[in-house]
Order: structure tokens, then C-alpha cells, then sequence
């Protein structure tokens, strides 16, 4: 599971633990298979769930947003499962995620990028200060996609929609070759 905050040349937060509220879902699409400690992962419909950690800010004021991907599954022993349960979510309504106030365990791997290790709920009677920026729902597979949020995201992320095995077949494939003249 990657947790992604952006290039190397970019701030990373500490280790530890923090308040954090679901800031993002982006549903990616059939991702396509790769290869994990020699074995082949076979092709998966991938969700990123982005977090801003509402205490930790960089330098800049602005707080962290760190996001994790995984596979879409409502299966009990998923880790989107085991995410919206922490967070009080239905697995069955994803969007009911937004906002949701959670602790998040952050690592650093040994390239320095702060990675996600947990997430929990928070203890009954803690309160956990309001996200600081909008949210983000994006789907690959939307009719009417927002150009203008999908500008907004990293080349990574872009490329992740990109990339899914499905992409050409999506309103957002069409959207972007129309806006590029490719039509």
C-alpha cells in the first residue's frame, strides 16, 4: 500500500500519530496487474483515500494530505472494509467517508516518504478540528466528469487514471480527447 504526499523534493511529515479527517476518494478504475515480492498481482479496481491531517501543517501553513490506495472490496476482511468501519463509514455508500474524523499512523519507508501504517477511529469524546480545504470525489467512471478537479491532481494521480485498464472506454477518456482536440 503506497501512501503518496507528493515527489521526494516535496515535505514529508514526521512519524506518529494523527487526528486526521478523509479530505478525498478517487475511485481509479480496473488498475492494471504488477508484481509484489515475486509474485504477480492480478489487475484490481483501486480507491485512494486522501486524509488531511487537520493538526500537522508543513511549512507553508498548509496541513499534510497523505492518501493510501487499495483494492475496492466490500469483503469483511478488505482493508476498505476495515477503513470505513474505523471511520463509521458504510462500505456500501463510499462518499459517506468524506469528512470523517480518524487517527492515522504515519511511517516513513526508506526513501523518507511518509507512508500510511494505520488508521483507527478516534476515542469517543476527543474532538477533531474541522478539515481546513474542500473535498474530493472524483470517479473514473462518472458521466459527467469534473475536468477542472482532474486538472487540479498530480501527473501521478493523472496518470493512475490513466492507466486503468478501463480508462478508454470512460466519459473522461472522451471528456479529455475532446478538450485536447483529439475528437
Amino acid at each position: 500500500m503506497k501512501t503518496r504526499t507528493g515527489g521526494a523534493q516535496k515535505e514529508q511529515p514526521t512519524e506518529g500519530n494523527f487526528f486526521a479527517r478523509v479530505v478525498g476518494l478517487s475511485d481509479l478504475g480496473m488498475q492494471p496487474a504488477w508484481i509484489w515480492q515475486g509474485e504477480t498481482v492480478e489487475p484490481q479496481y483501486k480507491i485512494e483515500i486522501t486524509y488531511e491531517l487537520v493538526t500537522e501543517n508543513m511549512a507553508d501553513g498548509r496541513p499534510f494530505w497523505v492518501s493510501e490506495e487499495m483494492k475496492n472490496s466490500d469483503n469483511e476482511k478488505a482493508k476498505l472494509y476495515s477503513r470505513c468501519l474505523s471511520a463509521g463509514a458504510d462500505v456500501h455508500n463510499l462518499p459517506t467517508l468524506l469528512t470523517k474524523p480518524v487517527m492515522v499512523t504515519i511511517k516513513r519507508d526508506e526513501k523518507g516518504y511518509g507512508r500510511i501504517k494505520n488508521v483507527a477511529g478516534v476515542p469517543t469524546g476527543i474532538p477533531v478540528p474541522e478539515l481546513r480545504n474542500s473535498t474530493q470525489l472524483f470517479d473514473i467512471y462518472s458521466d459527467t466528469p469534473d475536468l477542472d478537479m482532474f486538472e487540479s491532481f498530480s501527473e501521478f494521480k493523472k496518470d493512475k487514471f490513466k492507466k486503468a485498464l478501463d480508462f478508454k472506454e470512460t466519459a473522461l477518456f472522451r471528456a479529455l480527447a475532446e478538450s485536447d482536440g483529439q475528437f
